[in-house]
């Protein structure tokens, strides 16, 4: 616990000194901070060491709790995928909460708006233009929301509806939930509703249809 807290402090006393610095520099005006996470913690962590992430990683036998949601890292569930954000610019967003779902790639095409930077050709942009949302002239943003796991495991939201399958994409091995009636995955409601089930298997279908198409080019 004392190393958790001890990266925790230091990650605080950095952004902080980044912060500082821009305004040091007179930037702070036209600076946005955004402080997000891609996913939720995992209980607890071995000693490892792999050639993909170099260096001793001390075991960690308690990293975080993502409760009350259900899951965590790797997970699909809430507790997997639903994690807390904070953006900052007190020059052109005001103090404020927002409740709306949004996804991490929809800062792409929302900070590019800002930028004024116009693509010469379609970038195939899997987020949306969130700004509507954050500077209070939208409260709600028609969109549906897809995660691909690694190819084997898939979820799928749709307004209140949330539904997680396997790469059979058989209703059997599907999970349904109401995330507006039941935000923490209580209980699977597949089997009463068959037909919202079926729905979203065909849009995850379509989904993974689109797969691959903004894939990195293999390094030479």
């Amino acid at each position: 616990l004392k190393v958790y807290a001890a990266y925790a402090s230091h990650m605080d006393w950095a952004v902080g000194r980044l912060i500082e610095t821009i305004e040091r520099t007179c930037q702070r005006e036209k600076t946005i901070v955004v402080f997000a996470s891609d996913n939720g913690s995992i209980p607890s962590d071995p000693l490892h060491d792999t050639d993909k992430y170099p260096g001793r990683h001390l075991e960690m036998p308690r990293l975080g709790s993502n409760l009350p949601l259900r899951g965590q890292k790797a997970q699909l569930y809430e507790g997997g995928i639903r994690t807390p954000a904070v953006i900052n610019w007190p020059f052109g967003i005001a103090p404020g909460k927002l409740s709306h779902p949004v996804q991490i790639v929809d800062w792409m095409p929302t900070f590019s708006r800002l930028a004024n930077a116009e693509p010469g050709n379609d970038p195939l942009w899997d987020g949306k233009d969130i700004w509507p949302l954050l500077c209070g002239q939208e409260e709600h943003l028609d969109r549906n929301l897809f995660w691909n796991f690694r190819g084997r495991e898939f979820g799928f939201r749709q307004e209140e509806w949330k539904l997680i399958t396997d790469e059979s994409m058989n209703p059997e091995h599907s999970q349904l939930f109401n995330i507006q009636a039941d935000p923490y995955e209580t209980s699977d409601v597949s089997s009463d509703n068959s037909e919202v089930v079926d729905k979203l298997i065909e849009e995850i279908a379509q989904e993974r249809k689109l797969d691959g198409t903004s894939e990195r080019p293999d390094s030479p």
